[in-house]
């Protein structure tokens, strides 16, 4: 609103602090217009953030609230900041907000429980959902709206926060190239050499096989320079290699230690130096397919066919009637649950995926109708049959509208390749792949994707390309709204076990995958108002696997902001990717 109150507030605010920086900024009033020393305006869209980048109300341009982090969130942030950083008349932006506002169960408090789980370490958080009733029934805690922090109640790091970290760097690594890393200093006063030391590591294939450190050279702020990295591991063809390097604090601060990384990103090399690697944060570097599957020569042993069955020497697997695994076992031991899956799914739940505002008391509705989106309609299109000396069996999932084709290859010794054509008609997909259930006790999982933390295809630059090893559990992300969560891109490798057998998936083409105890289901419910928490879900003893060839960006549409941006959206048409799966005896 406006007034005459407004304009004297202004007022007594200049005359209180004459000659100082008092500046003083007002959205309320037609984004600027009055009463206040910046045009400004909340939740923009990027394409609206770049028409206004001279400016707003003929005033510099505030962006006081965006990129909203409730749930899972934080997309695209990167596309406003390139913005921003291009432009002439905009100061800067504030995430909404730092922290999930929520609390400890009072109740539990009250009664002396404890505020944190033994077992899993998750904690009793609440959220105005949580106190609806004591409004009257309606809703004006606003639900989970008011956790929308890029960190927990308790503190904790999430996701979100290394992303901004990232996106927020003072040097962008602009390039690298015959052995030289370009960097370009974005502090206002700090020369580069003054603040940072430099590290890099070398990785094949995910592990590390060379680290050094290399001496950063003055860099005035504004300046762009070049720093020699001296590795001299031989890069082949046969393997991946990438170069890391950090940015780390040369002294202690108040707030971390010395050797502290500030920023650290990749790029691949290849096998000529001369040509400029490809940087692994760009989005489109996930997007591309990579590797062979090297071919499966000639094997001892054969396969026998019994009906929809196929038996080899210590191994068996068989199709139900609609094409479904009814059963895979290796030396004895299931691999897969029986007769549940692979599946068609399309199912995601977030917050940014509303069409209404949790801040207007809309109903939290996915855009991408749930029909066929969680299990769909399975065919067994061709039995198991002899090819050679292996055995080709061939099925299709799909929702009604769209359909994946899967081709198994199973060799005599227990390998079994499966290919699959991703089918997808529209970009408003929220994921276009398949999930598949792994036994119980397959809990122990190492895999080469990006990672440590959950990444997604707009939130993935502060991801790095590697081998990690972790848990299924390991892999939950306690969030105040439980939702889809867990997705790593970029995944070439993934090793599952602990129950006895060993499973080792290989992928030829691009893939991104997620592990979790909780299946889909749990998450279908309203994310604003539902009032579930994590310690409320269900724990599973199997393995729900999804395997996407893409999952639409997250975005930041969760109170206004891009739903997605075309670039993330899911592209249409048919996508085909191979995973070779190959048990073996712990």
């Amino acid at each position: 609103g406006g007034g005459q109150n407004f304009q004297a507030t202004y007022d007594c605010v200049k005359r209180l602090l004459p000659g100082r920086d008092n500046f003083v900024h007002y959205e309320g009033y037609n984004h600027g217009e009055k009463y206040s020393d910046f045009g400004s305006d909340m939740y923009p869209k990027v394409e609206t953030v770049i028409k206004q980048s001279s400016g707003l109300n003929n005033k510099p341009y505030f962006i006081c609230e965006y990129a909203h982090a409730m749930g899972q969130a934080v997309g695209n942030l990167q596309e406003y900041w390139d913005v921003i950083e291009k432009s002439t008349g905009i100061v800067g932006g504030c995430i909404w907000d730092w922290v999930d506002q929520g609390i400890y169960d009072t109740r539990r408090i009250k009664e002396n429980k404890p505020l944190i789980d033994s077992k899993t370490g998750l904690h009793y958080y609440t959220s105005g959902y949580d106190y609806t009733r004591m409004n009257r029934g309606d809703n004006g805690f606003q639900g989970d709206f008011m956790s929308n922090g890029i960190i927990t109640p308790g503190r904790e790091w999430t996701a979100k926060l290394e992303e901004v970290k990232y996106v927020y760097r003072n040097a962008d690594f602009v390039g690298f190239k015959n052995h030289k890393l370009t960097l370009k200093n974005k502090s206002a006063f700090t020369d580069l050499a003054d603040a940072y030391t430099l590290t890099y590591r070398i990785l094949a294939d995910g592990k590390e096989v060379e680290k050094g450190a290399a001496a950063v050279p003055s860099c005035k702020p504004g300046a762009t320079c070049e720093v020699d990295i001296p590795y001299t591991t031989a890069v082949s063809a046969d393997k991946e290699y990438v170069v890391e390097l950090s940015l780390n604090l040369k002294n202690n601060a108040s707030w971390a230690k010395k050797g502290y990384s500030m920023v650290a990103t990749q790029f691949k090399l290849g096998a000529d130096a001369a040509v400029a690697s490809v940087p692994v944060a760009d989005p489109t570097f996930v997007e591309q397919p990579h590797g062979t599957l090297p071919v499966i020569g000639k094997l001892k042993g054969k396969l026998k066919i019994e009906g929809r069955k196929v038996v080899g020497k210590n191994f068996a697997i068989s199709f139900a009637e609609n094409g479904t695994i009814a059963d895979w076992t290796f030396n004895g031991k299931q691999i897969v649950m029986p007769e549940a899956g692979p599946d068609f799914n399309g199912f995601r739940r977030i917050a940014n995926d509303n069409i209404s505002l949790g801040a207007t008391g809309g109903v939290a509705e996915n855009e991408n109708k749930e029909e066929g989106a969680i299990s769909g309609q399975k065919h067994l299109v061709k039995a198991p049959t002899k090819q050679g000396k292996n055995v080709v069996v061939e099925t299709t999932v799909g929702n009604g509208k769209d359909t994946h084709a899967i081709v198994y290859t199973i060799y005599p010794n227990g390998v079994v390749d499966m290919k699959v054509t991703f089918e997808n008609s529209s970009v408003d997909t929220r994921r276009v792949g398949i999930t598949m259930q792994f036994a119980p006790g397959m809990e122990n999982v190492e895999y080469y994707a990006k990672g440590p933390w959950s990444n997604y295809i707009d939130r993935q630059r502060s991801s790095m390309l590697g081998r990690y090893t972790t848990t299924v559990d390991g892999m939950f992300e306690e969030q105040s709204a439980p939702q889809t969560m867990g997705d790593r891109q970029g995944l070439r490798n993934l090793k599952l076990s602990g129950n006895g057998t060993s499973l080792d998936i290989t992928v030829e083409g691009m893939l991104a995958f997620s592990l979790s105890h909780v299946d889909d289901q749990q998450f279908n419910y309203d994310v604003f108002y539902g009032g579930k928490h994590p310690y409320d879900l269900t724990r599973s003893p199997q393995v729900f696997a999804h395997f996407d060839i893409w999952q639409r960006g997250i975005g930041n549409h969760s109170c206004g902001g891009d739903s997605c941006l075309p670039q993330y959206q899911v592209p249409t048409g048919k996508h085909v990717v191979t995973m070779r799966f190959a048990p073996k005896a712990e």
